[in-house]
């Protein structure tokens, strides 16, 4: 119930307690299009929630103090209607974060990255995750299926992401591990995701061109990294399962 529910968030983040919840953005907006997005929730007053998001305008500065807020009422609406989206059941789930030993068994981590890579449709809601969602996005803007607040202001942000978070994992797998030939291979794909992905960067900011110029270029970029990254995918897999 809902009154259960900002409870349970209440006492956790009065205990110092962040709390991670999944919502329908489109709550705070007011638009009537399904958003599923993700919020860290680190503390409330009377009548909103204080919180931290992936995405936005806090995607290029996550190291200042600086939070958003917003009311606990829209909150728990849009987490009400992503549960429903997502399982068919009315309710409200969020995730708290306690400190646990190290898990130092990587079969399920390989295997779950792995499987988040390599890409999958996701039943019901009409969304993609990983290669999945690249080859998605391609078919959405050669049909021009893509609003102009999309190229103006989300798919910047998810492909300057894309740009930052492959070539960290590449940069993460030289640190972190010895040397193995499939780590080696899966570092230099991150590394050409990477750069296809500044290419796209590069694509849409140039405004003179319009969104001729993103039907004719950006679907088979976005093609070409979906294959490296079902590839990677492939690659963590594997060794999760020799892992086990």
């Amino acid at each position: 119930e809902r009154e259960t529910a900002v409870a349970g968030i209440k006492s956790a983040l009065a205990g110092g307690t962040p709390v991670m919840i999944m919502y329908d953005y489109n709550a705070l907006t007011g638009d009537s299009f399904f958003f599923p997005h993700a919020a860290v929730l680190v503390g409330y007053t009377e009548g909103e929630f204080l919180y931290f998001e992936p995405g936005f305008t806090d995607a290029y500065s996550p190291n200042e103090s600086g939070h958003n807020t917003a009311p606990v009422e829209a909150m728990l609406t849009g987490m009400s209607t992503l549960q429903r989206k997502f399982s068919g059941s009315d309710g409200f789930s969020y995730m708290v974060f306690h400190p646990v030993e190290r898990n130092k068994n990587l079969a399920a981590v390989w295997a779950r990255n792995g499987e988040g890579l390599k890409g999958m449709s996701i039943p019901f809601i009409n969304l993609s995750m990983g290669a999945e969602a690249c080859r998605k996005l391609a078919d959405e803007i050669e049909t021009r299926e893509i609003p102009s607040w999309g190229w103006e202001s989300l798919l910047p942000v998810w492909f300057s992401f894309g740009q930052y978070s492959r070539l960290n994992n590449a940069e993460f797998l030289a640190s972190r591990f010895g040397p193995d030939e499939r780590l080696s291979k899966a570092q230099e794909l991150f590394k050409a995701i990477s750069a296809e992905y500044a290419s796209i960067l590069a694509v849409i900011g140039d405004s003179g061109k319009g969104e001729g110029r993103y039907r004719e270029e950006l679907p088979g970029i976005l093609g070409r990294i979906a294959d490296r990254e079902e590839a990677v995918g492939k690659l963590f897999i594997a060794m999760g399962k020799e892992r086990d």
